[in-house]
């Protein structure tokens, strides 16, 4: 259950989060201006123990080793042809790597890296049932870190605005869309979830989030079908490291 239920307005999306809180357009405004919140409902996985980034390093798409902590960026699972299979944000925070993905590939995705661990120290949980994920845009988030319960267990900024290291673009960084865009995204506890939810911060939903999203060309998993290759999405700029192997087998 979405924690922004008591919103007046307030109508769920199937997953939970809001879709709207009947006003989508103007939602969209105040959240492209950094003046709402959106709840995104995302899926937690955490990895935990010391071979934690060289063993996601060696199995999916960006160069994880030495991550410093509380860097923010992407990777990518992919098959052996190159297609995607899963997709994750990434922050480390000194002991713990949080990886954000959708909601219904959350359980799946920590099924896979079950799998893979063999005999590194790596431990693997799906925690999307104890966190909710809020984002907004902006340096400075809408709501007061001092009226919250609890800090944020884990803050990740969206890497899309340029291309990353090791990555590649196919638009002029002038001309592209994603010039402007300061995601942010906390993982918060379901007690700071709710006291921002009990608070006066506008709030918009998650029609808002994906228009936001699309116009700045911004690839996601739900983008993806079984031939997507990240190429296609312009997933190269964030989520590959193409000085290392990037799939399966390679």
């Amino acid at each position: 259950m979405s924690a922004f239920a008591g919103r007046a307005g307030f109508v769920a999306t199937e997953s939970g989060p809001a879709a709207h809180f009947g006003n989508p357009l103007g939602e969209q405004r105040l959240l492209a201006r950094g003046r709402a919140v959106v709840e995104l409902g995302l899926g937690v996985v955490t990895v935990t123990g010391p071979d934690r980034l060289s063993w996601l390093n060696s199995i999916t798409s960006q160069l994880l080793t030495g991550l410093a902590a509380g860097v923010s960026t992407e990777t990518l699972v992919l098959d052996q042809s190159g297609r995607v299979e899963h997709a994750a944000r990434v922050v480390d925070d000194g002991s713990v790597a949080w990886l954000l993905t959708e909601p219904a590939d959350a359980a799946p995705l920590a099924a896979w890296l079950d799998s893979m661990r063999f005999m590194l120290r790596v431990e693997v949980a799906d925690r999307s049932a104890d966190f909710a994920t809020i984002g907004w845009f902006g340096e400075s988030a809408p709501f007061a870190s001092t009226d919250l319960p609890e800090t944020p267990v884990a803050e990740w900024v969206d890497p899309w605005a340029s291309v990353t290291p090791g990555g590649w673009g196919y638009a002029d960084q002038e001309a592209h869309p994603a010039s402007d865009w300061t995601l942010r995204i906390a993982v918060v506890t379901p007690g700071t979830a709710g006291a921002i939810a009990a608070s006066d911060e506008p709030v918009a939903g998650l029609l808002a989030y994906e228009a936001l999203r699309i116009a700045a060309w911004r690839p996601s998993l739900s983008d993806v079908d079984e031939r997507t290759i990240p190429h296609e999405l312009d997933w190269l700029r964030s989520a590959v490291h193409l000085s290392k192997g990037c799939y399966r087998g390679q």
